[in-house]
Order: structure tokens, then C-alpha cells, then sequence
């Protein structure tokens, strides 16, 4: 610090360089005034707080529409969810719902993470949740064409191509378990292995033809687990060499570990993601759902 003439302390940065005068050793001091640069370090710093609080805020929004992982058992009772946002708020999403008898799961991935996959998100669960109202008996496949239409409707789709890949399930209490996937595959293990059922290569959103209509796929009862994921986990990078872990591994993990209680599973899955990502930094959102039926 110095003082001004007026007495005013003064902060101020120093820096010193050698040199010679006279053929004599010397030191040169540097004295800069530094008020300015730290008014504008107090103004970015309240500003990153502000920042911060209202993202934390979102997060609580978000969460808030989000079910709990009771409330997803109270419709299916043997289930665990692993979800890891890469921020404070993520743009990968689950819903559930029932009516009529049916259960409905669905699992999404949204267009970007942070807070535009986050208001992808809650545009996605709104217009879930409208569909679900609006269709008398609805199916996996009317649900993922409703909000197909309600983005594409939403956002000019030339400038916005945004949307999500979402896999939806519905399930009744007769056992045959009906899908719609718009880019997202099924998994289920049967008799040792990881089966998996692709999902139709088009993305709900903008950058798919606004008119474009999904299908219905039926399985039939399935005696196992059922893995429903974003693609967050696969696309880690991390181990010794810091390498993919890539969808092939994922699902090997999944049926080496398909043995577990689903409560343990989970557990595994998320010490293996985290000793796997290391010290590197997390990707993506990471979104996993498993199911006994």
C-alpha cells in the first residue's frame, strides 16, 4: 500500500528488474496503481456469485420436476437410476407416468448439457406431460410424435435444431412391454449376454422432418433387466490411457454386473465411472436406468 498526498492508502503492485547505473549495481522499482484492476476482480466476482446462485436455483427447479427415485419405484418397485449431471444442472432427463393401467418410463438425452440442455429438459417434461393428457390411450410411439410436433412447433427449425434422443417404455400388467426409441437403443439381458434393440435413427426436435411419425415395438415378456442410458457413460474418457470407455464396454459391464442386487449394481456402476473417469474431467451428463419387470 501507499499513501496519497490526501492520505489515501493506495494498493499498488511492485516489481523490481536489475540493471547498472554508472557501472554500479541498481534496482529499478516498478510501482503500478492497481485500484481499477481490483474494482473490475470485485465486479467479476460478484457477478460470477450472482451466476452461480441462479443456476444453483435452476438446479432446485429442476430437481424439483425431476421424480425421485421412490416416486419411480412406486411404479416400478425393482429399478435404480444412476444420474451424474456433468454441471450444476443437466440435459439428460427420466419421466414417468401412468394411465389407464399402463406405466410409462422414458429416459432422454437433450440437445447440449448445462443450462441449455437444461431448458431443453424442462420443455421436454412439460410437453410429456401434456401428451399424456391430451392422447386418450396413449403409446410410446404418439408420446415421442407429440413432442416431436410441440418442438418443432416451439422453435424455428431452421435456425434451431435442437431436440432430444429419447427411449420410452410403456408396461402393463400382462407382461408385454411395448417401446418407441428416437435414437436410443433397448438393453436387456437374457440366458448371459447384453441383447440390444435399435431404436429409429431420428432424433425428437429440429433437426428431423417435422412431419415424421414413430412406431410402436413390441417385446415379449422378458425375464431379466432391462438397461435404458444416455450416452454419457459410454462416451467417458478415462483409464490408464485415457481412452473412451465406448458403448462395447459399457454393456459388458452391464451384463457382468447383472447379477447384482439392482441396489449394488448401481453402486458398482458408479464407483467403476468414477475410478474410470479419474482426474479427468466428466464429458457428459451420465443418465442410467435399470429394470427388473
Amino acid at each position: 500500500m501507499l499513501l496519497s498526498q490526501e492520505g489515501e492508502k493506495i494498493p499498488v503492485e511492485v516489481s523490481t528488474k536489475v540493471t547498472q547505473v554508472a557501472q554500479q549495481p541498481g534496482i529499478i522499482l516498478y510501482i503500478r496503481d492497481i485500484r481499477e484492476r481490483l474494482r473490475l476482480q470485485r465486479i467479476i466476482e460478484e457477478k460470477n456469485q450472482q451466476l452461480l446462485e441462479s443456476i444453483e436455483y435452476a438446479r432446485r427447479l429442476q430437481v424439483g420436476a425431476l421424480p425421485s427415485l421412490a416416486q419411480v419405484q412406486v411404479l416400478f418397485p425393482r429399478s435404480f437410476l444412476l444420474y451424474l449431471p456433468r454441471d450444476i444442472v443437466s440435459g439428460d432427463f427420466y419421466w414417468i407416468a401412468e394411465k389407464s393401467g399402463k406405466r410409462f418410463l422414458a429416459v432422454g438425452d437433450c440437445t447440449g448439457h448445462g443450462v441449455p440442455g437444461a431448458m431443453m429438459v424442462m420443455l421436454s417434461l412439460a410437453f410429456l406431460n401434456q401428451a399424456l393428457s391430451n392422447l386418450v390411450t396413449p403409446t410410446p410411439a404418439q408420446l415421442l410424435t407429440f413432442l416431436h410436433r410441440s418442438l418443432c412447433n416451439t422453435f424455428d427449425t431452421q435456425r434451431v435444431r435442437d431436440g432430444a434422443d429419447i427411449l420410452l417404455l410403456e408396461w402393463s400388467e400382462g407382461g408385454m412391454l411395448r417401446w418407441a426409441s428416437a435414437n436410443r437403443p433397448l438393453w436387456y439381458f437374457r440366458e448371459g449376454e447384453i441383447i440390444e434393440e435399435k431404436g429409429e435413427r431420428a432424433p425428437v426436435g429440429g433437426s428431423t422432418d417435422p412431419t415424421y411419425v414413430w412406431s410402436d415395438r413390441l417385446l415379449s415378456p422378458i425375464r431379466g433387466r432391462l438397461f435404458l442410458s444416455t450416452d454419457g457413460y459410454a462416451d467417458q474418457f478415462g483409464g490408464e490411457r485415457a481412452k473412451k470407455l465406448t458403448t462395447g464396454r459399457f454393456k459388458r459391464l452391464l451384463g457382468e454386473t447383472a447379477s447384482l442386487p439392482l441396489a449394488e449394481q448401481a453402486e458398482y456402476l458408479r464407483r467403476f465411472f468414477s475410478e474410470w473417469k479419474g482426474n479427468l474431467e466428466q464429458v457428459d451428463d451420465v443418465l442410467v436406468v435399470g429394470l427388473e419387470l
